[in-house]
């Protein structure tokens, strides 16, 4: 299994909880979940990054 499928399998797993999340703290009635769910998978995937290499760095 290469590196992009083991991020996609990892993002289902959370999606759901994610964007339960996002619809409860979601102020603005103009924006839906899949117009931003591109959107904050990116900020995950970036977040998990910095966190990875963080960790190789301690």
């Amino acid at each position: 299994m290469d590196h992009n499928n083991k991020s996609s399998d990892e993002w289902e797993n959370v999606e759901e909880a994610i964007r339960q999340y996002w619809t409860e703290h979601n102020t603005d009635p103009s924006n839906s979940w899949s117009e931003v769910k591109d959107e904050i998978r990116f900020g995950w995937l970036m977040a998990k990054q910095l966190n990875q290499t963080r960790e190789s760095i301690h």
